[in-house]
């Protein structure tokens, strides 16, 4: 269970935010910071144990380049850029990516007829730091919250974060060592979940355990 948990964590990571310029190649929505990644990394494999592998690519902004495929400007109006691009998961379907000021402000997955029907909203502190992130569902006749997800720092880094299903149906805490990197989720039903890292020379991890068993393990290279 906290193998899937975990890899449920690792792949939604990639709704994190990145604060950059108004370079079109810096601007995207998954980058080092989705990944709590340090150093300028090129590519990282991250595998579970006995199983599927996925990698990753990044530019030299830090900018994973599958966020960046196909993806067309549609607007471009003062300090708010509007970018569209194929989801990956089903045909006609897209996802539409509001920048405000260099910072991802919403995110909307539209379906064939560019309708929206999942919707995130992105705040962020005076640092840029994103603090919450609503999550939508959208219908033609409303607009419902499905769930909320805060995030708390000290000194600019990530301690923890809580993500709480409108309909109370779950409360899940995220807990983050010194390097970011998640070592407790609380589910709310009085289940916890640990895990422990091996890290490398640049303070990112490499092999994951909860608590002792191997889950994922990651092959990192840098620039």
């Amino acid at each position: 269970m906290g193998k899937i948990l975990m890899m449920g964590i690792l792949l939604m990571s990639l709704a994190s935010c990145q604060k950059s310029s108004t370079n079109f190649e810096s601007l995207g929505s998954t980058s080092w910071k989705s990944f709590r990644l340090h150093g300028k990394v090129k590519t990282m494999t991250l595998c579970q144990k006995g199983g599927q592998c996925f990698t990753f690519n990044f530019n030299v902004y830090g900018i994973e380049q599958g966020s960046l495929k196909d993806r067309k400007l549609v607007s471009n109006a003062g300090d708010t850029m509007v970018f569209e691009r194929p989801d990956g998961f089903q045909d006609g379907s897209l996802v539409r990516e509001t920048f405000k000021n260099g910072l991802l402000f919403e995110s909307d997955w539209l379906d064939h007829k560019k309708q929206p029907t999942i919707i995130e909203i992105y705040s962020y502190d005076r640092d840029g730091m994103p603090i919450k992130i609503e999550n939508y569902h959208q219908s033609e006749e409303m607009r419902e919250i499905h769930k909320i997800t805060t995030f708390f720092y000290k000194n600019n880094a990530l301690v923890s974060s809580r993500e709480t299903a409108s309909d109370g149906s779950y409360d899940i805490l995220q807990t983050y060592d010194a390097y970011e990197n998640l070592v407790s989720v609380k589910d709310g039903k009085s289940s916890e979940y640990t895990y422990k890292y091996k890290i490398d020379s640049y303070d990112n991890w490499i092999e994951s355990y909860s608590p002792s068993d191997l889950l994922f393990t990651r092959k990192i290279t840098y620039y």
